[in-house]
């Protein structure tokens, strides 16, 4: 629609701009008393034409380029929606007292589906930077083997302890920052 509406403005200042060339003597188009040069018309056409598409062009890269960035953040925020689900899951156990089996296997079961997650996310964000992701998948590394590289994945580990959780919930919060942080630094990137 927008194009629709600048083709025919162009086309509306082209004819405007002939008419006047017609009528008046305007600075530097040389009215000759049989008509405008072709030259002139065709030099006159070029630069409204150039004056119409730079602008429209340019409108359109950057209009993609904010879709792009509103995307990322979006999945950003999903992504630390679907990761806390591994806070909440050991909040629930140090309530409860124990942790099961089947508990652990839905942690780890979660922490596969986010790592699948963030593979896509770091893909999409290479668009933008390749090096965008790299504090953020660091920050991940640390919680992932915090949380399923220790002692909660030992078959003896039966319950959940206040030290254990406080361990998990600062690392979970500095993730938390970092992907934070991520988020507006692919709003903010160039």
């Amino acid at each position: 629609m927008k194009r629709y509406h600048s083709i025919i403005i162009s086309i509306l200042c082209a004819f405007l701009g002939f008419f006047i060339g017609n009528n008046f003597s305007v600075g530097f188009l040389k009215i000759k008393n049989d008509g405008i040069a072709l030259d002139q018309l065709l030099t006159i056409l070029v630069t409204l034409g150039i004056g119409w598409y730079i602008p429209s062009q340019l409108s359109k890269v950057l209009e993609d380029k904010r879709i792009i960035k509103n995307l990322l953040v979006e999945e950003i925020s999903s992504y630390l929606i679907f990761i806390s689900d591994v806070k909440k899951k050991l909040s629930d156990c140090l309530i409860a007292g124990a942790i099961s089996d089947l508990e652990k296997r839905q942690i780890n079961l979660i922490f596969e589906e986010s790592d699948l997650l963030l593979s896509n996310l770091q893909t999409q964000a290479e668009i933008i930077d390749k090096t965008l992701c790299n504090k953020a998948i660091d920050s991940y590394v640390v919680y992932h083997r915090l949380v399923t590289g220790g002692q909660l994945m030992n078959a003896s580990f039966i319950h959940v302890d206040q030290v254990f959780y406080s361990k998990v919930v600062t690392e979970h919060y500095k993730l938390d920052i970092t992907f934070k942080q991520l988020a507006q630094e692919v709003q903010l990137h160039k």
